[in-house]
């Protein structure tokens, strides 16, 4: 549960964010890092690309904790045997792991991280969720973990809650949660992941930005053949 052991505080002086710093914030299924140099590369991209804060998804790393690589603090939170499957982390940069006042791994597909900031604090619930080939009851248990997080967090604070939920919202404005810019169709993971932002009055933000297709998926089949290509968005902020 949340609070239980597990969860760490940052015993050094937190510094807080300030409401005219710009931060980016991204997410990304990296398949694993659990490779040598695979670490060294994703920092290297964040910081091509001026990301101050990275979701993971498929870390592959067990047992939890946090280490600093680079000026990159990562936290992680993966199973709780030797086995490298799944695994959820975020990365963030020197200067955003000052402000960072709270790690709380709650499984192997769910953590969060708090962080001081002005005018209201920022939640970083990071999401790995099961594929669609997985039984109907893992995907429930997930949405039970997370509005467990939830139901900790204060309404006032910002909270962004992101990942892979392997999960089709398809193109088409549908709610006021969901934008009509995704990509293809909706499947029923996607049913019940709008069903959650409705809940928890959030926005799939990554659908109300207009982009050219190639720029809308975020997954593509391992086996693309010539006239068989199978790309999909299932990662979502």
């Amino acid at each position: 549960s949340i609070g239980s052991p597990g969860g760490t505080t940052t015993s050094a002086k937190v510094d807080r964010l300030h409401e005219q710093e710009k931060i980016r914030i991204a997410t990304w299924n990296v398949t694993t890092l659990n490779q040598a140099g695979k670490v060294h590369n994703v920092i290297q991209e964040m910081t091509r690309m001026g990301i101050d804060i990275l979701g993971i998804c498929e870390m592959r790393w067990p047992g939890t904790g946090s280490i600093n690589i680079q000026e990159h603090q990562i936290y992680y939170s993966g199973t709780d045997n030797d086995r490298h499957e799944k695994g959820v982390g975020v990365i963030v940069t020197k200067n955003m792991a000052r402000c960072v006042t709270n790690f709380i791994p709650v499984s192997d597909r769910v953590m969060l991280l708090q962080m001081n900031a002005r005018p209201v604090n920022i939640n970083i619930v990071q999401v790995y969720a099961p594929t669609a080939d997985k039984d109907d009851e893992e995907i429930f248990e997930l949405y039970q973990s997370i509005n467990e997080v939830l139901s900790k967090l204060k309404k006032e604070d910002i909270t962004v809650v992101m990942g892979d939920f392997n999960a089709k919202l398809g193109a088409g404005q549908t709610s006021e949660y969901i934008g009509p810019f995704g990509l293809g169709e909706r499947n029923q993971r996607g049913d019940e992941l709008e069903i959650f932002a409705e809940t928890h009055d959030l926005v799939a933000l990554n659908t109300w930005f207009k982009q050219p297709p190639r720029k809308l998926y975020t997954w593509r089949s391992p086996m693309d053949k010539p006239g068989k290509i199978v790309r999909n968005q299932i990662d979502y902020i």
